[in-house]
């Protein structure tokens, strides 16, 4: 059996940024930002439509992941804010 038969693909974009984030490929549900050592920063929420717009221009410099909000997912993709 294929592992990753049922992967999500995720576009994270423009990669990385300033901020301001288009996201592509996310099932409709509630996500969570956390930081490189696993701090939760923000949660969103991502609407059954083609790209979900995440503005995180108030986070410091880092990487970031995105993760399901109820941890049934590891990290679905990964993005840098460079300002």
């Amino acid at each position: 059996m294929d592992p990753n038969a049922n992967a999500i693909v995720v576009q994270v974009y423009p990669n990385p940024n300033t901020g301001v984030f288009f996201i592509k490929g996310l099932p409709t549900g509630q996500y969570r930002v956390v930081d490189a050592i696993g701090r939760s920063i923000t949660q969103f929420v991502a609407q059954n439509s083609d790209q979900t717009i995440l503005d995180l221009s108030h986070i410091s410099n880092g990487m970031y992941f995105i993760h399901t909000a109820d941890g049934s997912m590891n990290s679905i993709a990964k993005f840098s804010i460079m300002k």
